[in-house]
């Protein structure tokens, strides 16, 4: 055998290449079960829609519907006009998102969106004297 041929052998063997595996017994009478969730593949398509989300020609109405759906809501629960808290967080994390994310957007505009009134969105975040106040405390 050549130097380089054992040089090759000898770290194969260092690196447990060259072993050989062990036979496995194997029992015919165990039952395997696999189980596969059915949201198995929710992490990619999250990852998927959150991309799309993030593409710079998406509208803003668009991007509230991919928004809430992140969330796990349909923006028409944002609609309602009394809701869980959860989904007022929803609806506040979303103002903040759209004016983040299209700043040219006014709060009328914002407004129709979320089907609320321009003021609302204003309290939302925290542009009012009220809210400046509450702030303060």
């Amino acid at each position: 055998m050549t130097a380089a041929a054992s040089a090759i052998h000898l770290r194969n063997h260092r690196l447990g290449k060259d072993a050989k595996p062990e036979p496995v017994e194997r029992h015919k009478s165990k039952v395997i079960f696999l189980h596969v969730r059915e949201d198995a593949r929710a992490h990619v398509a999250a990852w998927e829609l959150w991309n799309k989300m993030h593409q710079p020609a998406v509208r803003p109405m668009d991007f509230a519907k991919m928004f809430c759906r992140l969330r796990g809501v349909e923006l028409e629960a944002l609609y309602r006009r009394r809701g869980k808290p959860n989904l007022v967080d929803i609806r506040r994390s979303l103002a903040f998102a759209l004016v983040e994310r299209y700043p040219q957007l006014s709060s009328p505009q914002i407004g129709r969106i979320l089907q609320r009134d321009h003021t609302t969105v204003l309290y939302l975040l925290g542009r009012t004297k009220s809210s400046k106040r509450k702030g303060k405390l």
